[in-house]
């Protein structure tokens, strides 16, 4: 409630105004992984298409869109830049091509979409959706108004209305991205067999990855350019030094061979400062040339360009919300992120 106050407080009062003038030399990084058309979705990762073309005309309008590869070079040595921004997507989700691209074409603004490798090729489990996606879509498709998770160490969860729907997708999602990559295997596994079979995939197309010739056709646009996002989507600083590698440097491969285009730009899977680690920062630094995070915040000279923030803008603001977090009202004092 207290939180509620105080941004509505902070929009009548429009310090968001005075904050965006203030931040203006600094670079603004806003992340979206997917749109839809749908007006009953309630993911936060599936942005409406009304209100994604309604924050890029702001865009368009109030800030100056670059390709992120020329603001991560030029973030130390560009100061009369002012109010600029970069466009990024996450994962690779079709909605990237049929609903993104054609706002980005009409107000002219770059994107880098990064993709997990894997997800364009269909991985080869939980019939080739993200695993978050896949929960969602189990709990979806589920008609029992329970569901008992107490063999994988978790308890019975109410899904009789969308709040316990919501705990329940939140409960599942957080335990996972906590646990080793063995357990979280384990856990998906048993939900898979247990409960797959309830899935029609056609039902959720707002998951469904780009496909190889979209994928292609996405990426030889001049607006958009492809950057590295793992293959499998783990949370890297939960593995093995080798298999930190192969996930960093065989998803740049994979992805320069599908495309024939050159992958400079990588994006940590979750994406927090604890998913990524020391060994992960310096492999991804040997492979690419910047990477962002999902740590909140704009950047600024003295920012480590391979721990770029990123503001996560997500299907529950609303356009004031979005205004005032864009501008940097809640981050004023906030210092670069210059090493793990």
């Amino acid at each position: 409630m207290m939180k509620t106050v105080v941004k509505n407080t902070i929009a009548g009062l429009q310090l968001y105004k005075a904050a965006r003038l203030i931040n203006r030399r600094k670079t603004l990084i806003v992340m979206y992984h997917g749109l839809t058309g749908d007006n009953r979705l309630r993911d936060w990762t599936q942005v409406h298409i009304d209100d994604f073309e309604r924050q890029m005309d702001y865009l368009a309008r109030k800030y100056n869109p670059y390709a992120l590869s020329d603001l991560a070079a030029g973030l130390n040595s560009n100061p009369e830049w002012i109010y600029p921004v970069a466009v990024t997507f996450d994962d690779g989700y079709r909605s990237n091509l049929t609903l993104a691209l054609p706002i980005l074409k009409k107000y002219n603004i770059p994107a880098t979409v990064f993709v997990a490798s894997g997800f364009i090729r269909g991985f080869d489990k939980r019939m080739g959706l993200l695993w978050p996606d896949f929960i969602t879509a189990m709990l979806r498709s589920i008609n029992d108004d329970q569901i008992d998770l107490a063999d994988i160490g978790l308890k019975r969860f109410d899904l009789t209305n969308d709040n316990g729907f919501d705990r329940t997708r939140k409960a599942i999602t957080e335990h996972l991205k906590s646990s080793p990559a063995a357990e979280k295997e384990k856990f998906l596994t048993w939900l898979e067999n247990r409960f797959g079979s309830k899935i029609v995939f056609e039902n959720f197309p707002e998951y469904h990855p780009l496909s190889l010739t979209e994928f292609k056709k996405l990426a030889s646009d001049p607006l958009i350019s492809i950057g590295g996002h793992s293959i499998n989507h783990p949370i890297l600083s939960r593995l093995k030094t080798d298999d930190i590698s192969h996930e960093i440097a065989g998803c740049r491969k994979e992805l320069e061979e599908m495309t024939a285009t050159k992958v400079t730009a990588f994006a940590y899977p979750n994406g927090r400062i604890e998913d990524i680690g020391v060994e992960t920062l310096a492999i991804t630094s040997r492979h690419y040339e910047c990477a962002v995070t999902t740590e909140s915040g704009l950047n600024q000279r003295g920012q480590n360009k391979f721990l770029l923030r990123r503001y996560g803008i997500g299907r529950h603001f609303n356009f004031e919300q979005y205004k005032i977090l864009i501008s940097g009202v809640y981050h004023m004092t906030q210092k670069p992120i210059q090493d793990l």
